[in-house]
């Protein structure tokens, strides 16, 4: 086969503009809009939720986050639980893609249980625009503890 310069420099060019584009530096800031779904090891049999995410990096590693958003949990036995949480964090990058990330803050009831302790574990795996996490998330005094799927899309401020 025949090859001229010109045909090597579209894929040097793509290469090098998807690998710059990717990389990471401290003080990036992002936002993240995701929606979760999942199971409550508890009274509920189901949840559901959206939630928004800010994240800042404050090394190549490690990023302060801070999330809210809404879920209901569904219950046939007992009226629903539907709470508004309000989180701050650390996520932690073990990969280029792969991090595990600790929360806690209030959880506010919408149907009038009043205000919860809220923390959760996670781990998860982000590339440039899509991230999907799974959470343990875990309410004392609404006696409610729930596995979580998220997916999210997120994107460089």
């Amino acid at each position: 086969m025949n090859f001229s310069k010109k045909n090597y420099f579209v894929p040097f060019f793509l290469f090098c503009f998807l690998f710059v584009s990717a990389q990471k530096k401290v003080g990036d800031m992002r936002l993240g809009y995701g929606a979760s779904g999942g199971i409550s090891l508890t009274d509920y049999y189901t949840s559901l939720g959206v939630d928004g995410r800010f994240q800042y990096d404050f090394s190549l590693k490690m990023a302060l986050i801070a999330t809210t958003g809404y879920t209901h949990c569904f219950s046939n036995e007992m009226p629903d639980l539907a709470y508004a949480p309000l989180k701050a964090g650390i996520k932690w990058h073990l990969a280029e893609q792969v991090y595990i990330l600790g929360e806690a803050g209030a959880a506010f009831s919408t149907t009038g249980e009043g205000v919860s302790f809220v923390w959760n574990p996670g781990i998860g795996v982000a590339s440039k625009y899509i991230d999907i996490s799974l959470r343990h998330e875990i309410l004392n005094k609404f006696n409610t503890s729930i596995i979580a799927l998220r997916l999210a899309y997120g994107y460089k401020l």
